[in-house]
C-alpha cells in the first residue's frame, strides 16, 4: 500500500471522559511529535464529560479543523467511545492513546519507521510503558523490549512471556483493526481481549524499544475498583478468559504458552484475592467463583504455573495440588512443612525481647511445637504456638493455614559485651533440630533481603543474620554508631542502583533532616483516598477543635482531585494522598488513623517498605472498622497483612468477632469506641484509647 493511499500516517482515537486536568498535557505531547503533527489525525470522542473536557475538545477542533474530529456522545464507557471513533479513522496506523498519558516526542516517527521496515511481518506494534504520577517505574511487561527493537514470534517458547495486553501503548494497521470492535460489556480487560484475539490469528508483534509511553499511575488501584464490581468476577472471565482459551485451543489444537502466560498474568490477582464482600457475591457465588478460577488455572501447563514470578510458591503448590489431587496433595503438605518461618516482628518490652512469627501448616496438623530459638549456639526454648491462626486466601476462600508462634527472651541472659546471635531451628525428628530458613515480613523492622538494615530499640541494636537476627547492647550514647549504621545501609541501597532504592536514600536523609524541625506529634487521618465524610473526618474535626488541649498536629490525607479536598482544607491541614508530603509525614508522624483499609495506609511505600522498616516502627496504625461482623474480613484485615496497632470496633458483637476470628489480634489491640455514628463521646474514647496504647508502647 502506497503512502499516497493515506492522508494521515496515524489516526489517534482518544476516549475523553472527565480528564480536564490532564487532557491538555496529553494533546501537547501529540502536537510535539517529531513526525509532524500534520501527519496525525486526531479523533476526540467525548464520552459524556461534564468537567469541561468537552470544551477543550471543541477548542482543538477549531484550532486544527482539517485534522481534528470531535464526537460528542452519552457516556458509554471506554470501549463504546473507541468503537465510535474507529469508523472515522483515515490514517495508515491507528492508536488508542489515553487522554491522561504522555508520549515521547519521537514515538510516532519511530513506530512509523519500524512498520515500514517490517510491513509484512506484523500487524501490531508496541512501545515500552513507563509509569509516572503517584507511582513511578518501568512496567512489569517491559521485558519484551530488553533485546531491542524487533519482530517477535510468540509461538516460540523463549518468547512466551512477551505477550501484549495494552491497546494504549499499541499501534495497529488500520486495515486490521477497522472491522474490529472493543467489547462494551467489559468494564476492564477490553484491551487484552482485543490484542489476544488478534494475536491468536497472527502471533507476531513488533516492539520498538527506544521510545516510550508514559502511563499516569494513580494512588487508588484500578484493580481494587474493579474488584468492587460484580462484573469483574463472572462477566470478565466469561467474556475474555474462557473465550480466549477456547479460541486458542481451537486454532492451534492446544493452548499456546504465550496465551497461558497472558491469562495467568491477570489471574494472579484472582488467585491471591482475599475475602469478597458479601454485598458483591453471596457465599454460594464465592464458591462458584473460586471453582471457576481453579478450573482456569488447571488448564495451564504445570511449567507455566511454576514460572509465575508474581505468584508465591505456596499458591503455585496449592494450584498443582488441585490440578493433580491424587499425586500432589501429599507433596503439597510436605511443602507446607518445609516453608520458611516468617518473622513478623520483635521488640523490647519489660526487659524482654518479644518475638512474633508464623508459618504455613497443613490444615489438620496436630503437632505444631516444631521450632526452637538458639542464642549464641545454645538452645534456649521452643517457640510456642499462640493458638491464633490466619489463612491465605485463594480466589476468595480461606484455604492455606498459617499458625502464629511467639517467644520471649529475657535480656538478662544475653551477653552485654558481645554480639548475640538469635537463630531459629526446626525439629527434623524427635531428637534433633536443623537450622530453619527465616524470612522477614514486609512490616518487620529489619529485612532478610538487606543485610545492612538495622533497628534500634532503646540502647539495643538489631540486625539481620542468616536465619535470624543479632542483638547488641550499645549503651545510651550511641549517636556515632547510629550514623555508621545509617551510612552503611544507605550505601547498600545506593549500590542497588534502582530508582526506588535511590529514592529511599533521599527519603531517609530528608527524614533525619526534617525530624529536627517538624513537630513530632503529627496525627495523619484519612477516610477513602478520594473522599472524606466518614469516621476519619469526624475524628479529624474533633482533633482540630481540641488540638490545643491535645497538643497534636492533625493532618488529613485526601487525593487532590477529590470533591472534598477544598472543603476539608477549610477545616484544617490537608496533604495530597500518596504525595511526597504524605510519605514523609508518614515517617515523621506519631499516628495514622483511617476508616480505609487500603495497604498504602499501613505504608505508602507498599512493596518498598523494606527500605524503611526501622522508621515504620515509630508510628501507630489505627483502623476504624466498618461492622466487620457482616462478613469475615480476616484475610484483608489480619494483623500480619495490615500491621494495625489498634483496631477500633463499633459494638460488642464486632469486638468479639475480631478477637475470636482469624484476625490474630489480642485484647489490648482491639478497642471498643461506641456506635457507628461515631459521635463526640466516641471520639473522646478513641483519643483515650490511643493515649493508652502509647503507654503500652
Amino acid at each position: 500500500m502506497n503512502d499516497s493511499d493515506h492522508r494521515f500516517e496515524f489516526s489517534v482515537i482518544l476516549s475523553v471522559y472527565q480528564v480536564k486536568d490532564y487532557l491538555q498535557e496529553a494533546l501537547t505531547s501529540l502536537e510535539r511529535q517529531t513526525i509532524g503533527f500534520e501527519r496525525i489525525q486526531l479523533i476526540l470522542v467525548d464520552d459524556g464529560s461534564t468537567d469541561g473536557s468537552a470544551l477543550l475538545c471543541d477548542e482543538y477542533q477549531r484550532k486544527y479543523p482539517d485534522q481534528v474530529t470531535v464526537i460528542h456522545k452519552e457516556n458509554g464507557g471506554l470501549s463504546s467511545a473507541r468503537n465510535a471513533g474507529l469508523p472515522h479513522a483515515k490514517g495508515r496506523y491507528v492508536s488508542f492513546f489515553d487522554p491522561d498519558d504522555i508520549l515521547d516526542a519521537d514515538a510516532f516517527q519511530k513506530v512509523s519507521a519500524f512498520f515500514h521496515t517490517h510491513e509484512e511481518e506484523t500487524d501490531i506494534c508496541c512501545i515500552p510503558i513507563y509509569m509516572f504520577g503517584d507511582q513511578e517505574g518501568s512496567h512489569h511487561l517491559n521485558n519484551k523490549f530488553n533485546k531491542g527493537s524487533r519482530v517477535i514470534d510468540l509461538t516460540r517458547d523463549e518468547n512466551a512471556d512477551c505477550f501484549l495486553l495494552s491497546s494504549a501503548s499499541s499501534f495497529y494497521k488500520r486495515e486490521v483493526i477497522q472491522n474490529e470492535t472493543f467489547e462494551t460489556r467489559l468494564v476492564s480487560g477490553e484491551d487484552a481481549l482485543m490484542n489476544l484475539s488478534l494475536l491468536i490469528r497472527k502471533p507476531f508483534i513488533g516492539v520498538v524499544a527506544d521510545t516510550g509511553y508514559h502511563y499516569r499511575k494513580y494512588a487508588s488501584s484500578l484493580l481494587n475498583t474493579a474488584q468492587s464490581k460484580r462484573d469483574w468476577y463472572f462477566t470478565y472471565p466469561q467474556l475474555l478468559t474462557i473465550p480466549v482459551l477456547d479460541a486458542a485451543e481451537k486454532e492451534y489444537g492446544h493452548i499456546p504458552r504465550f496465551i497461558q502466560n497472558a491469562i495467568m498474568y491477570d489471574f494472579v490477582a484472582r488467585i491471591t484475592q482475599a475475602e469478597i464482600d458479601e454485598r458483591i457475591l453471596s457465599t454460594q457465588e464465592v464458591r462458584q467463583y473460586h471453582q471457576m478460577v481453579i478450573d482456569v488455572a488447571c488448564r495451564m501447563n504445570d511449567a507455566v504455573i511454576l514460572a509465575q514470578e508474581r505468584l508465591d510458591p505456596i499458591y503455585q503448590a496449592y494450584l498443582l495440588s488441585r490440578k493433580h489431587p491424587d499425586t500432589f496433595l501429599e507433596t503439597f503438605e510436605d511443602l507446607l512443612n518445609g516453608m520458611p518461618f516468617w518473622l513478623n516482628s520483635f521488640k523490647t518490652e519489660d526487659n524482654r525481647i518479644l518475638i512474633d512469627g508464623r508459618r504455613y501448616v497443613p490444615e489438620n496438623a496436630e503437632e505444631m511445637k516444631q521450632y526452637q530459638v538458639a542464642i549464641n549456639g545454645a538452645t534456649y526454648q521452643e517457640l510456642h504456638p499462640t493458638g491464633r491462626c490466619t489463612y491465605s486466601f485463594v480466589a476468595g476462600l480461606p484455604v492455606i493455614k498459617m499458625a502464629s508462634y511467639a517467644a520471649e527472651i529475657p535480656l538478662d541472659i544475653l551477653n552485654k559485651k558481645e554480639v548475640n546471635k538469635i537463630v531459629f531451628y526446626r525439629s527434623s525428628d524427635e531428637a534433633s533440630y536443623s537450622e530453619q530458613a527465616v524470612r522477614t515480613d514486609i512490616y518487620a523492622p529489619i529485612s532478610d533481603k538487606l543485610d545492612k538494615s538495622y533497628c534500634f530499640y532503646d540502647d539495643i541494636l538489631f540486625q539481620p543474620i542468616r536465619n535470624g537476627f543479632s542483638v547488641r547492647f550499645v549503651g545510651k550514647h550511641h549517636g556515632l554508631l547510629y550514623l555508621q549504621k545509617e551510612l552503611a545501609f544507605d550505601l547498600q541501597l545506593l549500590k542497588q542502583k534502582s530508582k526506588q532504592s535511590l529514592k529511599a536514600v533521599a527519603s531517609r536523609f530528608a527524614y533525619y533532616l526534617l525530624r529536627v524541625f517538624v513537630p513530632g506529634n503529627i496525627w495523619l487521618i484519612a477516610d477513602q483516598p478520594d473522599s472524606a465524610d466518614d469516621k476519619g473526618e469526624l475524628f479529624f474535626r474533633y482533633l482540630v477543635t481540641h488540638k490545643k488541649q491535645i497538643k497534636c498536629h492533625p493532618v488529613f490525607l485526601l487525593k487532590k482531585n477529590s470533591p472534598d479536598y477544598e472543603r476539608i482544607r477549610k477545616i484544617g491541614k490537608v496533604v495530597p494522598y500518596m504525595s511526597w508530603q504524605h510519605k514523609l509525614l508518614h515517617l515523621l508522624g506519631r499516628h495514622v488513623i483511617s476508616s480505609c483499609s487500603a495497604r498504602e495506609i499501613s505504608s505508602p511505600f507498599l512493596s518498598r517498605s523494606l527500605y524503611y522498616g526501622d522508621l515504620l516502627q515509630k508510628n501507630t496504625i489505627i483502623y476504624l472498622s466498618h461492622n466487620v461482623t457482616a462478613r469475615d474480613l480476616s484475610g484483608e484485615l489480619n494483623r500480619y497483612y495490615k500491621n494495625y496497632r489498634l483496631l477500633v470496633a463499633t459494638n460488642h458483637e464486632e469486638y468479639e468477632s475480631i478477637l475470636q476470628g482469624n484476625y490474630a489480634y489480642e485484647e489490648g489491640q482491639v478497642v471498643l469506641c461506641g456506635s457507628p455514628d461515631f459521635d463526640l463521646e466516641c471520639c473522646e474514647r478513641l483519643y483515650q484509647a490511643i493515649l493508652d496504647s502509647e503507654g503500652n508502647d
